[in-house]
């Protein structure tokens, strides 16, 4: 509790933070994040809470079900909502439901982006895929949420790091957003350039050519030139 209490927000000094106190029990053959669990969902508040952050750092994926359940108890759905992005493999299914909700979206969002890991990426494209109407869409929400849901998650991919500038070619590719909206998002993106670069290099499969071209010109990487010719 202490830990959580005095460590900086961000994961991995959080995670830093919950290593150190727990370094003498972490020696023993003790399951700490199945006993964080059992804290996380009948500890008091402040230990729940500290509970819930520490398995999101050290659960694994069985871990989410745990976190989608306190999620849904208003007093601890914020801090389940950052633990269940900070699972190694963020939980898709209830990572969903919470974006749903805009008065998580913007932490949940954020919290992604802020791994700037491949992880992250891969969770903020997947979102932004069934944040389109259709059959793998989001339901229940309102088509102009869905648009504004689907802006959100854009921002955010831009911003986890330079594995999102093939996230959003590829959003882009199928029809996700707009080829307009993916080059504008691919600006944005860290180190856009070179890693336009290297997938060229690679050999730039299964992205539409079309937008691949605009992006070469766009964002003019090293070798551009040659490739286009």
């Amino acid at each position: 509790v202490d830990a959580f209490a005095h460590a900086a927000p961000d994961r991995a000094a959080l995670k830093r933070a919950f290593a150190l106190a727990t370094a003498e029990l972490a020696r023993e053959p003790w399951p700490l994040a199945r006993l964080a669990e059992g804290l996380a969902l009948g500890g008091d508040e402040p230990t729940a809470r500290a509970a819930l952050r520490y398995v999101g750092l050290f659960g694994d994926a069985g871990s989410a079900r745990t976190l989608a359940r306190a999620a849904e108890r208003p007093a601890f759905t914020a801090d389940a909502a950052l633990a269940l992005a900070d699972l190694d493999e963020p939980a898709l299914e209830p990572l969903s439901e919470l974006v749903r909700d805009p008065g998580q979206r913007e932490r949940v969002l954020d919290r992604l982006a802020a791994r700037r890991d491949d992880a992250g990426t891969r969770t903020l494209e997947a979102l932004t895929r069934r944040s389109v109407r259709g059959e793998s869409a989001l339901p229940s929400v309102h088509d102009e949420d869905a648009r504004r849901l689907r802006a959100r998650c854009v921002f955010a991919l831009a911003r986890s790091g330079p594995a999102a500038l093939t996230s959003l070619l590829r959003l882009g590719t199928d029809g996700v957003v707009s080829t307009s909206d993916a080059l504008a998002a691919a600006r944005t993106v860290e180190d856009a350039p070179a890693t336009l670069a290297a997938l060229l290099h690679a050999g730039a499969r299964g992205l539409d050519p079309r937008l691949t071209i605009a992006a070469v010109r766009d964002l003019r990487p090293a070798g551009g030139v040659e490739w286009l010719d």
